[in-house]
């Protein structure tokens, strides 16, 4: 299939779809041939003669109708109509056969040409040869999808320029030309991610509820569609080339203004190297002396120590000293005392006393115990 885009500025980089780029090119490209096919919803009659070509049993079921007879569907390509509604998504696995899939294709509701009409208030109408009325974006759509019990296995997108589907001049003849869209926006919008992305075709199996998550597949695009090299990419380049210009005039001016200063001070380094010499000297020389100072003070302090202890050792010594002469004295005395006449006058009136009392305890000792 091929588009055509009437209306559309003669400066936008706009070419018809490429062989293998349609949604009908995609989906027959994921169907085996000889397989049972039911088309519900829209219903491609390039897309019908390329599954009957290819040996494929092909029913339709219109938009508003929400059961068909019979099942062991090995494909139901959901084309068209939204996800939500009829038929429901539960019964369609009802439908399929064992190992069959289900193949969704749904317009990205991110693509740059919806975001670019966002940003003029002017959305692209709807293409009715397109699935373009129901649109999803991608990770709406796969949370839609494993909500209702089905795990995307592979995925496809049909790729477009974000200028791609943008309205041409309206009734007024007001044109979307370099003044409505800036390069810099249209640039900044071809660089985000799924942005290229038109339509999402995706294949579903029924979700195992007993399995793991699989991660989610990346969409791949239909066919390599080169960056348009338009008005929007040689501006963005101009410009490019401009700052990158502007910014090497800057440098070369710091580089000169750098270069100056240095030959204006270098007549001083020799001055302010001395004075640092100087001060450098002066530093050291006080560090020095402090470190002395601790040396001495550090020294004084093991004099200190040194001193107390022998201080304690010779109050030990005269402690002892006048303990020896207490006693040498006290035994002088009692020597003095002992030749004395006194002493000896009272050894000789109790001599009586002591001998009977010395008698009285050896008869004590020999009396016998009872008595």
């Amino acid at each position: 299939m091929t588009d055509s885009f009437p209306h559309t500025p003669p400066h936008r980089s706009i070419s018809p779809t490429p062989r293998g780029n349609s949604v009908d090119d995609v989906i027959a490209g994921l169907i085996p041939p000889h397989s049972r096919v039911l088309l519900v919803g829209r219903q491609s009659p390039d897309l019908v003669a390329a599954l009957e070509g290819g040996g494929c049993g092909v029913e339709c079921l219109p938009p508003g109708r929400g059961e068909v007879k019979g099942g062991g569907w090995d494909v139901i390509v959901h084309w068209g109509i939204p996800l939500e509604g009829e038929p429901d998504l539960n019964l369609v696995r009802s439908w399929l056969a064992e190992g069959g899939k289900l193949i969704a294709a749904v317009a990205n509701a991110s693509h740059g040409a919806r975001r670019l009409g966002l940003l003029l208030d002017r959305l692209p109408a709807p293409d009715e040869s397109r699935p373009g009325a129901v649109a999803y974006g991608w990770r709406g759509l796969t949370d839609l999808l494993e909500q209702r019990g089905w795990t995307v296995a592979d995925a496809v997108a049909t790729v477009a320029d974000v200028l791609n589907g943008l309205p041409g001049p309206d009734q007024e003849g007001e044109s979307l030309g370099e003044a409505a869209l800036p390069f810099e926006v249209v640039e900044w919008v071809r660089d985000q991610p799924r942005a290229r992305d038109r339509e999402f075709v995706v294949v579903c199996v029924p979700s195992d509820p007993n399995g793991g998550v699989a991660p989610t597949p990346i969409p791949r695009p239909a066919v390599d569609l080169p960056r348009p090299d338009d008005i929007f990419a040689r501006e963005r380049r101009q410009r490019d080339a401009e700052v990158k210009a502007l910014t090497d005039m800057v440098q070369r001016i710091l580089e000169t203004v750098d270069h100056q200063a240095l030959l204006t001070l270098d007549a001083s380094v020799g001055d302010k190297a001395a004075a640092a010499t100087a001060r450098l000297a002066a530093e050291r020389a006080r560090a020095d002396a402090v470190a002395a100072a601790a040396t001495n003070t550090q020294q004084l302090l093991e004099l200190r120590a040194s001193f107390g202890e022998a201080l304690k050792a010779a109050k030990v010594a005269m402690r002892k000293e006048a303990n020896h002469r207490v006693a040498a004295e006290r035994h002088r005395v009692a020597l003095q005392y002992r030749s004395s006449m006194s002493y000896r006058l009272g050894r000789a009136i109790t001599a009586p006393g002591r001998l009977a009392g010395r008698v009285l305890r050896r008869l004590l000792r020999r009396r016998p115990k009872g008595r």
